[in-house]
């Protein structure tokens, strides 16, 4: 978890994406649908289209 935070607060659009994923299923950490949206969204900012895809599913499913 520390050296994916480290790199998604750096930018790294593939780190902000697996910390997307982490929060979303609570795979070492707390899960948190917010979270996720958060992390997704910055990567997908980014263009990265795995996110893209990640986000539209959170938010479909989402109630």
């Amino acid at each position: 978890m520390e050296w994916f935070l480290k790199a998604a607060k750096q930018g790294l659009a593939s780190a902000q994406y697996d910390l997307g994923l982490m929060y979303e299923f609570g795979r070492g950490v707390e899960q948190s649908d917010e979270k996720a949206r958060e992390w997704y969204q910055k990567a997908a900012d980014q263009g990265f289209e795995d996110a893209m895809v990640a986000l539209n599913s959170l938010n479909l499913f989402s109630w």
